[in-house]
């Protein structure tokens, strides 16, 4: 365990409300998988489509822990 988190961060809530949000950068899940989808249909097969990210990413289980704790997002 010990080596894993020398290695590695565990996000905290905000950290989460962050990855969660709709933004094009890096720090955002959505703008991140859009980056990774681009890179890889570029070097896809033909006929590879695109994945929306809003359909496989949902925050609102983040979204309502913030709630319940009172965390400002």
């Amino acid at each position: 365990m010990a080596e894993f988190a020398g290695d590695n961060r565990i996000l905290d809530l905000r950290d989460n409300l962050n990855a969660f949000t709709y933004a094009s950068g890096l720090q955002s899940l959505f703008g991140s998988t859009r980056k990774i989808n681009r890179f890889l249909l570029k070097r896809s097969a033909e006929g590879a489509t695109a994945v929306e990210s809003g359909n496989i990413l949902n925050g609102e289980f983040v979204r309502e822990l913030a709630r319940q704790e009172q965390v400002d997002f």
